[in-house]
Formats: C-alpha cells, structure tokens, sequence
C-alpha cells in the first residue's frame, strides 16, 4: 500500500487499486509527510467530525517486524487511538485487539422504616434499646432599653361646695325634695343631695335651715361667690340663698402615663436577639453525638422600672431571656436503629445486598410516657441504601455468559441476571459487532451506587415498629 497525492483527492493504492477512504469512516484529503517505514495523510473523520492524521505503513516494509515495531510505537503512547480509529488498518497489526468493557449499575433498595425507642433521664439500658436524655437550659444576659410612654391618663375635675340657706316665712312646714336644682345669673348650677324640711315661722321670725349643697358640674366655674344664689323658691314664703361662697371647685387635667404596649414594645426589640444568643449557648452545650428531641422552648421575664398605669413620661425596660431543651444521644440511636434496619434488609433482600455508606436516622416525634421516671419514647425515622453485590466468581459466569455474542445479544442476556439493573456494553473498536471470545478481553465494571444523604425529612414513615 502506498499513497499518491493528487491535489484535491488523495488516493490510496491497494493491491492495484485507488482508494479515497478507509473503513467508511475517513475520506482521505491530502499527504502530510512521508518517512522511510510510513506515510502520514490529513484524512476527514466523518464520525467525529473532525480531522485526522493516519498513518499508512509503505507496502515495501510491511513485514511482520515493521508491524511488530509500529505495534510497539502505538502500545507506548496512542493506544486509545488504536481502539475504534485505525479501520481496517488494525487488520495489518498482528496481536492488536482491545478490550471490551461492561459496565453494571447493581440493583439497589432503599429500605426504611420508623423504630420506637425509649429516651430515658440518667442511665440508658442498651440492651433495653433505651437512650439517654437530659435537661438543657440557658439564660442570656440582661438587656434594657429606654422609650417613651403614650398612655393618656386623667385626672377628674372636683365640684365646688357650699351650704344654701331656706327661710320659710309661713306658718307651715315646707319640705322641699333633694336634688332641686337652682341656677345663678351666670348660668352656674347647683344642688344638694337630701330633702330638707324648713320649719314655719315663729311670730316675725322666719324659720330657717342649712343645708350642705354643691356645683352640679365639676370645675372651677363652680366657686361662686357669697349671696350668688339668692331666690325664692319651692313654695310661697319661702326663699333660698348661699351666705357664704363655695369653694374647691377644679378642672380636670390629662397626663402621660405608661401603657403595657409601651413595655410589650420595648421586649419585642431586645427578645429576638436575645433569643438567639440564648438559643446559640444552648446548642453549646450539647455534646457533638448529641442532639434535640424537639426545638428549644423559650420565655422572656420583662421587668420596667415604673408599673402599667403610672404617670411617667418615659420608661425602662430590662429583659432576660431563658431557653430550655432535651437533648438525647443520636449516636445511641443511630447505633440501635442501624441494626434493626439491617436485620429487615435481611430479611426482605437476602445475604447479596450490602448496604451502601451508613443508616441516616431522624427523630420525627417525641411523647412523654412516664414524667415522674422522665421517659420519653422517640419515634425515628431510618433509612438506608442495600446495593446487590457481585463476587469475582460471578462476574466471572457474567463474562463467560457473553461470549462471542452480538452487543444487543450480550445485553439481552446480562438484564435477565440477578442483580442487574442497567448495563452499558463499550466494544474494543468501534468496527466490532460482538464482544471477544477470549474472556481476558471482557471486563466487568461494577459502578457504584450513592447511599442515604443527610438530613432525611422529619416525615413519619407507614409500618411503625413498637
């Protein structure tokens, strides 16, 4: 075989004919350069869609110890460009043959179920399937703050007071009823609040009496002066008149006071930072296997240096924050739930699947059972991934099951193994149809399956076990 470049179209010539592609695959453009053993030429790869260099071995050295050279140059170097690329030039290389790969995804489970186990304060019993629990509190530093009041309070206006004079000039008793009204020239108004009787004259003095009497409005319109009230009144003879001025009377008068809104207010802005701060030396305290039955519960004390209700334009808020939680052993649980969750793969799978990685387990609910023993019972959800394993032996039936047989063949048979669940067959060269006869040249992958990943949902999973 040599090669002729004619400008455009390169042309091999074999056995007396010109050729201007190899195996179907590259279409030959132009000679790239020549050497005493070869010449290299610029071909088009049509399945790949790009350029390549081939070499061509010159047909008057193509003896069994150029071949055996030229193998050794691809061996040390291009092998992978050997394998699918050479065409029917591999057919000159003595001994040149690749190796078929099947990959194999193995079968996996994910087997998972919610287990009860028993959370105990002080000394858990493993071989009672308990764990340990405690008591986890924290109190944050003591914050105040400063803020206005905004409560309006009041204080009533007072009615003036005085007493009011009847004087009856008849000879009859007259009683007149309480809660009469008289009104002086001002439009001021006042009452008194019991009947009095007026006793009748005696000869040309007039029968008299006092009565204590005040302003029927609060304030201090209400002081009026002596001889104001001077009237008759309630029946013939008789009259009525203030002798002396009533007194006393007061406005009502409006102040700020403090509010419960204006310490509710003032603990809201210094609670959540608090909080956090509590929260976070809280956490600090748990050991690192350990972790929470369920989130920390936290309460605020608020003190204020003046009380609701009282009249201040300002006051001081000071809050202290303290959190609270039960922390139990997760390691203790992961370790328990583990081996019941295998003893189930067992039983469901069989001794072929492994588990892959580590059973992940997550409290999903915690009920109080005995508070004066502080038992707890947590429910734990538990998962973990069983992957098939295939020994060397039967990768070894695997291989020989496949022998000689088509791509398709080979995967049509593989799929109906134990264990299988997707394959991919990569032949030696891509002008092969069946995989080789000689199991050294079939190799077996077993890809590798990813188990649980952390954190699994708190969800509560059918087919709880007690």
């Amino acid at each position: 075989m040599f090669a002729i470049d004619k400008g455009n179209i390169m042309q091999l010539w074999r056995y007396g004919n010109a050729i201007d592609r190899l195996g179907h695959r590259y279409r030959l453009k132009g000679l790239l350069g020549s050497g005493a053993m070869a010449d290299v030429c610029l071909a088009w790869d049509e399945l790949e869609g790009r350029e390549a260099a081939i070499k061509v071995i010159k047909s008057d050295v193509l003896d069994q110890k150029t071949l055996n050279s030229f193998l050794k140059l691809v061996l040390a170097g291009i092998i992978a460009d050997v394998q699918g690329k050479l065409g029917p030039l591999a057919g000159f290389l003595p001994g040149v043959s690749g190796t078929s790969i099947v990959t194999i995804t193995p079968d996996s489970k994910v087997i998972e179920n919610v287990f009860a186990i028993d959370a105990v304060t002080g000394n858990a019993n493993a071989s009672q399937q308990q764990v340990e629990v405690r008591q986890v509190t924290a109190t944050s530093q003591a914050q105040t703050t400063t803020v206005k009041a905004t409560g309006e309070g009041q204080n009533p206006g007072v009615r003036a007071t005085g007493n009011l004079t009847f004087s009856n000039v008849t000879s009859t008793a007259v009683t007149v009823p309480a809660g009469k009204v008289f009104t002086d020239a001002h439009g001021v108004r006042v009452t008194f609040d019991a009947a009095v009787t007026i006793p009748p004259a005696n000869g040309s003095t007039p029968g008299q009496v006092d009565v204590p009497a005040h302003a029927v409005n609060a304030g201090t319109n209400g002081d009026i002066a002596a001889s104001d009230i001077a009237q008759s009144c309630c029946a013939p003879g008789v009259t009525v008149k203030n002798r002396g001025q009533f007194s006393g009377g007061q406005n009502s008068q409006n102040f700020i006071i403090v509010q419960q809104s204006d310490i509710d207010g003032a603990a809201k802005s210094l609670e959540t930072s608090l909080s956090q701060s509590a929260q976070t030396a809280l956490q600090d305290q748990l050991a690192p296997n350990e972790r929470f039955i369920s989130p920390a519960q936290c309460s605020s004390n608020v003190t204020s240096d003046v009380p609701v209700g009282s009249k201040a334009t300002e006051v001081t808020v000071t809050v202290v924050v303290e959190c609270t939680g039960r922390g139990y052993d997760q390691g203790a649980v992961q370790s328990i739930v583990a081996v019941r969750l295998s003893q189930d793969a067992e039983a469901s799978l069989g001794a072929h699947y492994s588990l892959v990685g580590n059973v992940v387990a997550v409290a999903t609910q915690a009920a109080v059972n005995n508070a004066n023993q502080g038992t707890t019972t947590l429910l734990v959800r538990a998962q973990g991934v069983w992957v098939y394993h295939f020994s060397s032996v039967e990768q070894q039936v695997l291989v020989r099951l496949i022998l000689g047989k088509s791509k398709q063949g080979a995967k049509d048979i593989l799929l109906k193994q134990v264990g299988v669940a997707k394959l991919n067959i990569q032949l030696s060269s891509n002008y092969e149809t069946k995989l080789p006869s000689d199991p050294g040249q079939v190799k077996i992958v077993v890809q590798s399956v990813p188990g649980t990943r952390e954190p699994l949902s708190p969800m509560t999973v059918p087919g709880t076990h007690p």
